[in-house]
């Protein structure tokens, strides 16, 4: 069957650079593809960022990452009056205009792309040889497409196999970022690198740190729209100060929402408007007191002053209001609160530095161990996609426990062998029963918080 084109259209014509497909095609994704033909029926004329996204139907973060292709690569030139300092930002494109240059001008220099990290770039060509030098590089953009639902942008395969050459991060963490990002609904390519270069700069290098890290992120994330919502809080986001004291409230203080809720009115009560610091100072001083229920607390409001006499007699009747001498006399001042938790955080810090020091010797020592590591890693991937893929996928995930276990008998023999204990390469926390987190699973307070803040 031959195809032939219909003259009835061609009542105006554009052209096409033969260069676009003779070295482009195989290269650029759809919507490159889109945004060029766009620009090219324009003649030379300048389009805004917007005025783009709306014709190829596609929405604007999107539609950078596919014009960020053309600039690249030297197609494209910004029509935005913009400095030279603010040009060499190359990490968006800016609202104002792209167009395509002139044929008859001289040959457009290549862009610089800056992204966080200050990275260098990484052409097709580059990336092509490293795919082929390292299977990792194909598999790391193969499970991208899959968790982001289709092909990927040239400009966000660049990214991620920057992070992974040039951030030294390991593709497991790398498809960790992604996985994570697209659970919370942000899988553009700029908010996926800069989460990835936080969790860089967090020290998450492996996949049991991501997964921890994930948890308590998705934890956080629950507590302030909890506290968005009783609170009133809409149109705008938290502060980071006011993340701050949230997760001093729920993790720290370890409150519940409806205690929570009693400190917000009693603040609007005494200030008339609300005020985190204040707030916190009432739940603070309530954590002092050991008040742990909203009846407590009501009871400690509503509780007469009863001070104490020097000779021991009856108070005066004329003053009134205070808490019980019993609940004054257990109150924790709170310095020695501060200098508990800074004890534990240090405590916690030292024993995964050790462990730390531990993986490095042992990797030295036993090559096979880095390697029964990463197929761990990789074992924990696989369950995550299978979970995520959904189906039957019972017997899979049957295997990957089998593969998991047999891996691990290995590595315990291997380190016996070499006269270490199995439990080597654990972190090994001052007290087992809180981690060295001051809390046990249940939520009491630890023995071990209980003794530092008794200056034991």
């Amino acid at each position: 069957m031959a195809y032939q084109l219909s003259f009835g259209i061609w009542g105006e014509l554009f052209a096409v650079p033969t260069a676009i497909v003779d070295q482009h095609i195989q290269l650029c994704s759809a919507a490159s593809l889109k945004a060029l033909l766009v620009l090219l029926r324009q003649g030379g004329r300048a389009l805004s960022l917007s005025n783009i996204a709306g014709m190829i139907g596609l929405s604007e973060p999107d539609t950078q990452d596919a014009l960020n292709y053309w600039i690249a690569s030297g197609i494209l030139a910004r029509d935005d009056g913009r400095s030279e300092d603010a040009a060499a930002d190359d990490t968006a494109i800016p609202t104002d205009a792209v167009k395509v240059p002139d044929s008859s001008a001289a040959p457009a220099q290549e862009q610089k792309i800056i992204r966080t990290g200050s990275r260098p770039r990484l052409t097709q060509e580059m990336i092509a040889d490293m795919a082929k030098k390292d299977g990792h590089i194909a598999s790391l953009i193969q499970e991208a497409q899959v968790l982001l639902g289709g092909p990927i942008s040239p400009t966000a395969t660049e990214m991620l196999v920057s992070l992974q050459s040039y951030g030294g991060m390991p593709v497991e963490v790398i498809l960790m970022v992604i996985q994570y990002c697209v659970s919370i609904g942000k899988s553009n390519v700029r908010y996926i690198e800069k989460t990835a270069y936080d969790w860089i700069d967090r020290g998450i290098d492996t996949f049991e740190k991501a997964e921890r890290h994930m948890l308590e992120q998705n934890k956080a994330n629950e507590q302030e729209n909890k506290i968005k919502k009783a609170f009133g809080i809409h149109g705008r986001n938290l502060t980071a100060k006011e993340r701050e004291y949230i997760g001093r409230w729920f993790n720290s203080l370890r409150f519940d929402l409806p205690m929570i809720q009693l400190a917000y009115e009693r603040t609007i009560d005494k200030k008339g408007s609300f005020s985190f610091p204040y707030c916190d100072a009432i739940l603070g001083k309530w954590f002092q007191k050991g008040i742990k229920t909203p009846r407590q607390a009501v009871d400690e409001m509503n509780a007469p002053f009863v001070p104490a006499t020097s000779s021991g007699g009856p108070p005066s009747p004329a003053r009134t209001a205070s808490p019980a001498p019993a609940a004054a006399a257990v109150a924790i001042p709170r310095d020695r609160y501060d200098r508990a938790h800074a004890e534990l955080q240090r405590r916690r810090s030292d024993a995964r530095d050790t462990a730390a020091r531990h993986k490095e010797e042992i990797y030295r020592i036993l090559p096979r161990i880095r390697e029964i590591d990463n197929k761990l890693s990789q074992t924990g991937l696989e369950v995550s996609r299978a979970v995520l893929l959904g189906g039957n996928t019972e017997s899979l995930l049957q295997q990957l426990r089998d593969q998991n276990l047999a891996l691990q008998k290995e590595k315990e023999q291997a380190l016996l062998l070499a006269g270490y204990p199995t439990d080597y390469l654990e972190i090994s926390y001052h007290c087992r029963e809180c981690e060295d987190k001051g809390y046990r699973p249940d939520g009491e307070p630890c023995s071990c918080l209980k003794k530092l803040l008794e200056g034991e």
